[in-house]
């Protein structure tokens, strides 16, 4: 990938700024698969920045001084996630750390020198006890839950994480959802699996034409 690249310098002059509008673009102008889309965001965001600190930078940064101690919590949770499946994607930002599959179903983020807030996207789940409407924590998840010693990032937790991750399937498996969906439902008889229908013979359907 060069910076002489066509979707690369387009989606330069495009107007697009931030990471998902310059994605949205290439995805949309030049028909770009997400991952690749991604990859062509954060090189054109580096080289108009001078260079992006790596995910090992932006995570030793987001756990340093006081908020240190949360580390471990964070490298538990990131171990338990990654074993979901291949497709898990770990992108680190500045302040919190995105889970995604072919999208986003949660992030992690040390708001606080003691605590670690973990979003989570479960659309349709109500909130009850420790699993809190997001609020205005965070737009992009639905819920949060606040983790403030290791034993918080407990299996009730992991189990939230791994149905927002199975939900993050994509449109392939939604319609696969939708079709299990209609065979739950009473099928129409297919017409070649009909019984011929018996017509009666009207006396006017067997009376010759008139000559």
């Amino acid at each position: 990938m060069t910076s002489r690249w066509p979707p690369f310098t387009q989606a330069r002059k495009s107007g697009a700024t931030k990471h998902g509008e310059i994605v949205k673009y290439l995805k949309e102008k030049h028909s770009l698969g997400h991952g690749y889309a991604t990859t062509v965001a954060q090189k054109l965001l580096a080289d108009d920045q001078g260079g992006r600190a790596s995910d090992a930078e932006l995570v030793a940064a987001q756990y340093a001084g006081p908020k240190a101690h949360l580390k471990p919590i964070y490298e538990s949770l990131i171990a338990s996630i990654t074993a979901f499946g291949p497709d898990v994607e770990i992108a680190s930002k500045k302040t919190y750390v995105s889970l995604r599959r072919s999208k986003q179903f949660g992030l992690i983020q040390p708001s606080t020198a003691e605590r670690l807030d973990v979003g989570i996207n479960l659309k349709g789940v109500p909130a009850a006890g420790r699993l809190e409407a997001s609020g205005s924590f965070n737009a992009m998840v639905s819920h949060r839950v606040r983790v403030s010693r290791a034993s918080d990032a407990d299996a009730e937790l992991i189990r939230w994480l791994k149905q927002a991750y199975d939900a993050a399937q994509g449109d392939s498996a939604r319609v696969v959802g939708d079709g299990d969906t209609f065979r739950a439902c009473p099928r129409a008889t297919p017409n070649s699996a009909r019984p011929p229908s018996s017509t009666s013979t009207s006396p006017s359907s067997t009376r010759p034409l008139p000559t």
